[in-house]
């Protein structure tokens, strides 16, 4: 993802420098979403799988439902195929 995104097009360490310079050390947009390729490359398989069971998580779900709908129905499937 972080080669495919930033490193192997011709304006990716352009897009992080200025992220960089635009926003101070400490917030939030200082730096890229996907982290250094420092970051990724000490990264450990139980690192990957602590973060997915803490941010893959039905309580950090979002459900958008859009179109030309019946709400009764539509909630009646919500809470059908996504209620606990």
């Amino acid at each position: 993802e972080r080669r495919q995104r930033y490193d192997n097009v011709p304006y990716g360490t352009a897009f992080e420098k200025l992220t960089a310079l635009s926003y101070p050390e400490g917030h939030p947009y200082h730096h890229t979403p996907i982290g250094s390729m420092a970051d990724l490359d000490a990264a450990t398989l139980e690192d990957a799988r602590a973060f997915f069971r803490t941010y893959y998580a039905p309580n950090n779900a979002v459900l958008s439902v859009v179109g030309d709908i019946d709400p009764e129905q539509t909630l009646a499937w919500i809470e059908k195929y996504f209620g606990s």
